[in-house]
């Protein structure tokens, strides 16, 4: 009893225990953590902090995929509805369905821990165990006609079936079929880097997935959507950029990248108006 009564105490102090209103990255960036439970309908939208590496941004609620901010490890990503690529309402994304994932490019921002060139390189460059792979590298790929201001690179199916056969592959499993395998598509530097790099479901897959319904985009139940991901740079901050959108948007991947760089540049500088500077809420 007497042990009993000495823990009691301790047990009471544990419990009271403040939660941190901040938290930190390895980098060195703090930012106002999103605690208790939060709401995506919020009028005014609050403004919610989130870290790049050593860069603190603010961003409007809504921007934030799941409308509520970074989570508890301070990942985020921002999600705009196409064609406006603006943010989605207040709390319209915790309804959200397959036809709003149509009409969604989300967009996100890391931190390499090396050189963001580095980062890109390492995208387009084969494993060892894979560097015989034709399709794991732009060499091994068939170089295409230039498509939107892009120069893609498409997977060579001979020599991807030759190079699975090598591996004692059957000629009916999956990676020997077309649809399998992804489509590249770069833009270079004027020393002749890859400056973007953006991988998109294969342009063999029949149809886009989608169409239009009351003006507005929606799944079609009878195709597949191809997807795109979207890699570009910010060598000035070491910052790596990645888009995800549906293929049929590809034609305006100039637009998107834009705006995503827009965004980062609002962030930094806080600059979203009086929209709900409720922060931290």
């Amino acid at each position: 009893m007497y042990l009993l009564a000495l823990l009691l105490p301790l047990a009471g102090c544990a419990q009271d225990a403040p939660v941190p209103l901040t938290q930190s990255n390895e980098e060195g960036c703090t930012w106002l953590r999103s605690l208790g439970p939060q709401d995506p309908y919020a009028d005014p939208v609050p403004i919610k902090q989130a870290c790049v590496g050593p860069y603190l941004l603010e961003f409007p609620q809504n921007y934030f995929d799941e409308q509520m901010g970074a989570d508890f490890q301070g990942s985020f990503r921002l999600a705009l509805e196409y064609p406006s690529l603006q943010p989605f309402k207040a709390g319209e994304r915790a309804r959200r369905d397959v036809d709003m994932a149509m009409r969604t490019v989300k967009i996100g921002y890391s931190y390499p821990r090396k050189p963001v060139r580095e980062a890109m390189r390492s995208v387009y460059t084969p494993w060892e165990s894979q560097k015989d792979n034709p399709a794991e590298s732009l060499e091994g790929r068939t170089e295409g006609e230039p498509v939107f201001g892009l120069t893609p690179y498409y997977a060579d199916m001979s020599r991807i079936h030759a190079y699975q056969r090598s591996k004692g592959q059957n000629e009916t499993a999956p990676v020997m079929r077309a649809t399998w395998h992804v489509d590249w598509y770069v833009t270079r530097d004027a020393a002749g880097e890859v400056e973007r790099l953006i991988k998109c479901d294969s342009r063999a897959m029949p149809g886009t997935g989608v169409e239009m319904h009351d003006g507005k985009i929606v799944k079609r139940k009878d195709e597949q959507t191809p997807l795109c991901n979207h890699r570009f740079m910010v060598p000035e901050m070491n910052i790596w950029g990645a888009i995800r959108y549906p293929r049929f948007m590809l034609d305006r991947w100039q637009d998107m990248e834009e705006r995503a760089r827009e965004l980062l540049a609002q962030g930094l500088k806080k600059d979203f108006g009086e929209a709900g500077r409720e922060e931290g809420k």
